[in-house]
């Protein structure tokens, strides 16, 4: 397995992952947050696509973030700023459901894989411009990363409210 098929590897296993989650989690559950400081399920999805949006799009010239291309910042009735936070200052009955973000999720996902397949490796190793440089494997490796660890956040979230009961 060479460095372009173990990164394809990652993101798939950890998108699948991801996507089981919020198969699993009802509306209430989604928007919940335990404390007025904590983030909710929801705004830990969504933060998890726009990072992606933005790494791979840095990383590999994607020519936009699809954030504010397609317009899914209104389609959430989020600003075109917003790293995903914004969902949790939302009324619970206006805010996208985890359908709806596992569909943008898919979105995002279904524009950095085909990127990703057709990337040059010598390309891996050129450094990206933005606030952290980065080689482009670091860059597409830290979009695994990121995810993982909010994985683990929204799982532990996930458990928090079901053991508190309905």
């Amino acid at each position: 397995m060479d460095l372009i098929e173990h990164l394809v590897w990652s993101l798939e296993d950890t998108r699948q992952r991801t996507l089981k989650l919020l198969g699993e989690v009802s509306q209430e559950e989604f928007g919940w947050r335990p404390c007025g400081t904590c983030n909710s399920i929801g705004s830990i999805a969504i933060h998890i696509g726009r990072v992606e949006d933005a790494v791979a799009n840095n990383a590999l010239g994607l020519g936009g973030l699809l954030w504010q291309t397609q317009g899914w910042n209104e389609k959430f009735g989020m600003p075109a700023d917003d790293w995903g936070w914004a969902f949790d200052k939302q009324a619970p009955g206006s805010q996208a459901t985890p359908q709806r973000v596992a569909e943008y999720l898919n979105v995002v996902r279904g524009r950095t894989l085909p990127a990703l397949r057709a990337l040059p490796p010598a390309r891996l190793d050129e450094m990206t411009r933005g606030r952290q440089p980065r080689t482009v494997a670091q860059s597409l490796a830290f979009i695994t990363v990121e995810e993982l660890q909010h994985l683990g956040q929204m799982d532990y979230l996930k458990g928090m409210k079901r053991s508190m009961g309905a």
